[in-house]
């Protein structure tokens, strides 16, 4: 399929409304995948965007084995208890205040 006309029309977008899209599409994918599915999958999107922002060629930056195993990891534990975060203005007040001792 040639998404060309369909992209063009993405790229006419905000950076809002294409983050917004963006995130319809994975909770979409989310809806098809098993469970055991997700993590590889996540991670595999996470190191090619991670590379893409470096400007690196994705040979550059692929992960090790051991890296993509604690990212898949640290996903499946997320997707199994979302609520078991702490909220970034926490992480940064702390970080801040190690900083300054």
């Amino acid at each position: 399929m040639d998404f060309t006309p369909l992209l063009s029309q993405i790229g006419a977008l905000s950076v809002d409304d294409r983050i917004h899209l963006m995130r319809g599409i994975w909770d979409s994918l989310l809806g098809e995948l098993s469970p055991d599915d997700r993590p590889r999958i996540a991670a595999d999107l996470v190191a090619e965007l991670m590379s893409e922002a470096n400007g690196a060629d994705q040979n550059d930056t692929a992960l090790t084995e051991a890296q993509r195993n604690e990212l898949e990891r640290r996903l499946a534990d997320h997707l199994a208890n979302p609520t078991d975060v702490i909220p970034w203005e926490e992480v940064k007040a702390k970080a801040l205040a190690r900083r300054r001792q």
